[in-house]
Formats: structure tokens, sequence, C-alpha cells
């Protein structure tokens, strides 16, 4: 869409000094032929997490982070949301090019794990996985804590997308926050066993608090990795081995499993209805600061 506008130039913009009023200088209808005028391409622009779309010039795209859309001359012919996602889009509407098809795309729930904010994300994440899952993994086997982490990933991201809908949920933040919860329950089971209790303990309670403090910068989501942890707690409960001495502790497992296991269901189930058919939700107006902190200004914008 190419728009022409004619217009002299120099016009104060000032009331007080008289809007409209011309300044010395050379006006439009004094110029030559192709300088009275100024051209102005406006093609589609997709920008933000919600695929909006508007018409402004490459510079101004640019500007606002977008991405430009040089074949397409209105809004109606573009996808924004298939654009933005990534992972292939979502398949356009014949009729309505515009709009999606289909966008239950269940798999981006397990995919999204994989993915990262940043470089200083992934390697937070790595090191973490590398520190801790490796211990729990040779006690409690790779079966279990791979089970245990997808719960607590996708339980987190979920929990997240739900009170944050318009920033992105990705990374193992919540799986890594999981694994913590996992690690508090093995301490807890095994506590009359363990030497330094108290140490310990203290040692797991810094290393919590230090992440959530991270975690109160942008883009990362505290909401998310506190629903993981409770996610990590329930479901090491249910799966880790555990240590028996009587037949009251082998009860009390089964007591423990037979309770915890629908509760886990169910809130599995709470969050993937809220999250399909209840969206979007505004029960918490001030979690933002839970997410981000403004330690100064415009961190959080």
């Amino acid at each position: 869409m190419e728009l022409k506008f004619f217009s002299p130039l120099h016009v104060y913009l000032d009331s007080s000094a008289g809007a409209g009023d011309w300044r010395d200088g050379v006006t439009c209808r004094a110029r030559p032929p192709g300088q009275n005028s100024v051209a102005h391409i406006l093609k589609p622009c997709c920008h933000g997490y919600m695929g909006h779309c508007l018409l402004a010039t490459h510079e101004h795209c640019l500007f606002i982070g977008g991405q430009f859309q040089k074949r397409a001359d209105h809004c109606s012919q573009v996808d924004c949301i298939s654009i933005l996602c990534g992972f292939g889009g979502f398949s356009k509407t014949k009729d309505k090019p515009y709009k999606p098809e289909s966008i239950n795309h269940w798999w981006r729930l397990f995919f999204g794990l994989l993915h990262h904010h940043g470089i200083f994300h992934w390697l937070m994440v790595a090191a973490i996985q590398l520190l801790i899952g490796r211990q729990i993994e040779k006690l409690a086997g790779w079966l279990r804590i791979a089970i245990i982490y997808i719960l607590s990933g996708v339980f987190g991201l979920l929990v997240g997308a739900i009170f944050n809908p318009h920033r992105a949920q990705v990374g193992g933040g919540a799986a890594i926050f999981g694994l913590l919860g996992v690690l508090l329950v093995e301490l807890i089971q095994s506590w009359e066993l363990v030497a330094n209790r108290s140490f310990e303990l203290f040692k797991l309670t810094n290393i919590f608090l230090l992440l959530l403090f991270i975690s109160t910068l942008p883009p990362l989501d505290n909401i998310s990795h506190i629903a993981g942890t409770i996610m990590g707690c329930l479901s090491g409960i249910i799966l880790l081995p555990y240590i028996t001495f009587n037949r009251w502790h082998v009860r009390r497992k089964r007591i423990l499993i037979g309770v915890l296991s629908p509760l886990v269901f169910g809130m599995m189930f709470i969050v993937l209805y809220i999250f399909y058919s209840v969206q979007p939700v505004d029960i918490c107006p001030g979690c933002d600061y839970i997410n981000c902190v403004p330690y100064f200004i415009g961190i959080c914008d």
C-alpha cells in the first residue's frame, strides 16, 4: 500500500505561536515537480507475543521489533500468530489466511521445555541439571526422574501461562525447581540417616532462595518455578523409592501414594482446563511483582 501525502512543510505545531502559521521558507507549491510529496509505503507488521498486526513502514516495524511482511498489503492477508510462533507455525484457513485452522498444538507443552530465553537461561538450567539432576538420577533411576522432570516442567509452564498469558513460557526452569522439590522430599524421608541434617537443609534452602531471587529478573517466571516446585514435591513422594523399617512405614507410603496420585492428576486436569477453556484469568493483579521486581526503572517494561 503506497500512500502519498501532499502537505506544506514547516508548519508550527505550538498553538501558542499560532498553529497552522507558515514559516519562512520554500513551500510545496514552489518546489520542483517530484519534490513536493512524501511517499509512505505501509505493509503489514507482525509484532508482540499475541500476534498483533498493524500497517507500518519498514523502519517503524523494525523499531518496534516486528516482522515486516513485504509480500502482503493488508493484515487480513497474513497470519501473524503462525509467523511469530515458530516450530512451523499454524496451518492457515484457506478462505481466511489471517485465522489459524487449528491452535491446539499439544506437543508445544513438551517442546517448550527445550527452548530457553537466552544463553544465560540455558546455562543456568544446564548447570543445575548437571549438579543436581545427576545426583538424583543415580539415586532414583532415570525413568522416575524423567517423569518428575516432565510433570514439573509442563505443570509449571501451564501455570505460568495462565497467570502471565502475554509472556512466552519456555525453558526447563520449572522442571529444575521440581528437582529441588525432589531433593527436599528425599532429605525428609532420609532425615534419620543424614549426619548433618541442619546443614543440608540450610544448603538446600539457600539454593532455592538464590534461584528465586534470580527469577525475579525478566524474562524468568517465578510463578512457574513455584508451581514446578510443588509438583516436584508431590510427584517425588509418589515415585521416589522409600526406605522402610517396619510395616507402618510401608502402610504410610501406600496411604501417601493413594492420596497424592489423584491430587496430582486433578491439579494437571484443572490447569489444562483453565489453559484451554477459561483464559484469560485475572485473579492475581499483584503477581507481576513476584515475577519481576522493578529494581530500577524500565526493567519490567
